[in-house]
């Protein structure tokens, strides 16, 4: 299913990092034996970047938001993840159309329009990005 992903670049404005990319654009961030180095990966891939995807692993990974923007929280939120599945949905009914695979992306469709209409009456009300009900 990894596959489903791969020309997919970004989910609501976030990039998705390809880790199997980043020894090409970077190489001096690697050693002889291909290791990474992770303080720099720590440092300066990772507090800007939230979705990482390994094609040689079959690994699909997200930093998760740990607390509102208004408190400096950065990462994804779960209709991120949401995005992903209905993209990876969609791929999957190409490949083998049915019902439920329909309903599905259907199902996933809401529940991001209902975050929507959540998220707008959060603003509407002042509280968005905060602590708060």
């Amino acid at each position: 299913m990894i596959n489903s992903i791969k020309d997919l670049k970004e989910v609501n404005g976030k990039e998705i990092v390809i880790m199997d990319e980043l020894r090409e654009k970077f190489p001096e961030k690697f050693n002889e034996s291909g290791q990474m180095d992770y303080k720099w990966f720590e440092s300066e891939i990772r507090p800007n970047k939230h979705i990482y995807v390994r094609h040689d692993k079959d690994s699909l990974t997200f930093n998760m938001m740990t607390k509102p923007v208004s408190e400096g929280g950065k990462g994804c939120q779960f209709t991120d993840l949401i995005e992903v599945a209905i993209h990876m949905c969609h791929y999957l009914n190409q490949k083998f159309p049915c019902r439920q695979n329909s309903l599905t992306i259907t199902k996933l469709q809401e529940a991001l329009m209902w975050q929507a209409d959540r998220d707008a009456d959060r603003i509407k009300r002042g509280v968005e990005g905060e602590n708060k009900l």
